[in-house]
């Protein structure tokens, strides 16, 4: 067991150090791929949280309605890059974006989990931001993570080989001895001079993925019982087939059916009665017959009319209390001043109340910018006169104030935004 937990320990940290490479080579794109329950998302936590402390990231959950618009506007907004052109194509929104990181020489990280589930337009988007930087400087790193279908995907957008991390693969051996199982549970034997061929490339197109590899053998075996399979038995095949179908069918549509049957007999009953009603409804000769002077007459018992009390009205007040306010600071243009950008947002009544809730009154304030021509905010924390400083004080942040993300900005880049 503890052979089996630092083997695990030691194949972990390898996959940090191979992420790390990553980040300081020239090398946009990487992905991570596994199937369902692999462990993708339990390594992308391990890695955020080994980069967040020298890299500004982003995580994204990765949905099929997700535009390349909307992507361009989160980055932006969450980078503070300029925007401006929204009328252009995409790529060249996309272009816009890389030159704003650029030019405020920004390293940032773009992770999304789930990548597989994002459309293929979403996919060509990406995979164009990887190809603007090819040749230059890297400032945004793309890490997706997703089921095998994504390397397919980005394989077939991208012209050079991707580096990627395969989560949950079993090794060449190992896949062998599954497929031979599964082909012995089958009762197919392969052919001996071409066995170890066969298992090569069902090994090699799977990946190694358990569930990938199970698949993959269960269409091999399904084609080769249909060749075998004499016509005789196949005929027989197909009427169990209907059998089954029509028990399937009383099984989800009985209910209907007894309603149905329901509804026509109590059709045919009232057509009967409409038609006989002497044969169903006779009167035997020994009943007691009744007369109009045997039955008592029905008096009318008169109530009073209820009584309606109408309460008092009563006498609302409505106490005027003045709204809260918080002062939005403008950035200084004094170029010396540093400080830690905590987030940043067009509602300035959600940072103030962030303040208010957290109690970081002369900790924290909220400066007035301009993005896009409209008004913005930037909550900033601290002022420094230094960067080394400013990156000693966000090294001790409190654990709240980490999970923001925080980074080291100047006034003169908080002001170039206005």
């Amino acid at each position: 067991m503890q052979d089996l937990t630092n083997q695990a320990y030691a194949k972990r940290l390898q996959q940090l150090n191979f992420v790390k490479r990553f980040l300081e080579s020239q090398n946009p794109l990487m992905l991570i791929v596994g199937e369902k329950g692999s462990g993708k998302t339990n390594l992308l936590s391990d890695i955020v949280l080994q980069m967040r402390v020298s890299r500004h990231i982003i995580r994204l959950q990765g949905q099929q309605g997700l535009h390349p618009s909307q992507l361009a506007k989160v980055l932006s907004k969450h980078w503070a890059v300029k925007n401006t052109d929204k009328d252009l194509r995409i790529e060249s929104q996309i272009t816009q974006m890389l030159d704003g990181l650029a030019e405020h020489k920004q390293s940032c990280v773009l992770v999304i989990d789930d990548a597989h589930l994002l459309s293929l337009s979403m996919l060509a988007a990406l995979s164009h931001i990887a190809t603007q930087q090819d040749g230059k400087p890297v400032c945004l790193h793309l890490l997706l993570s997703g089921r095998p279908i994504l390397a397919e995907k980005m394989s077939n957008l991208q012209t050079k080989e991707i580096p990627q991390i395969t989560v949950g693969a079993l090794p060449r051996e190992e896949a062998f001895r599954k497929i031979k199982a599964l082909l012995d549970k089958a009762g197919m034997a392969l052919p001996h001079d071409a066995a170890n061929a066969i298992l090569t490339k069902i090994f090699q197109r799977s990946g190694g993925m358990p569930e990938t590899l199970e698949n993959m053998v269960t269409k091999l075996i399904a084609q080769r019982t249909a060749i075998d399979t004499p016509p005789e038995k196949k005929h027989t095949a197909t009427v169990k087939t209907k059998t089954v179908t029509a028990h399937n069918f009383w099984k989800q549509h009985h209910v209907k059916t007894i309603s149905l049957l329901g509804l026509i007999a109590t059709g045919i009953l009232l057509y009967y009665i409409q038609h006989h009603p002497k044969k169903l409804i006779t009167w035997p000769k020994d009943t007691i017959q009744f007369t109009q002077s045997d039955l008592s007459p029905i008096k009318k018992v008169s109530r009073p009319p209820p009584i309606v009390t109408t309460p008092p009205k009563a006498h609302i007040v409505v106490e005027k209390r003045p709204h809260p306010t918080t002062a939005i600071a403008s950035p200084k243009k004094n170029t010396g001043i540093y400080t830690l950008q905590l987030m940043s947002g067009e509602n300035k009544g959600a940072l103030a109340s962030y303040i208010k809730k957290h109690r970081l009154d002369g900790q924290a304030q909220a400066m007035k910018t301009q993005l896009n021509g409209h008004d913005w905010y930037v909550l900033v924390y601290g002022h420094y006169t230094s960067p080394r400083k400013a990156k000693e004080a966000l090294a001790h942040l409190p654990g709240l104030l980490q999970q923001l993300h925080p980074w080291v900005r100047s006034n003169k880049q908080l002001h170039s935004l206005s």
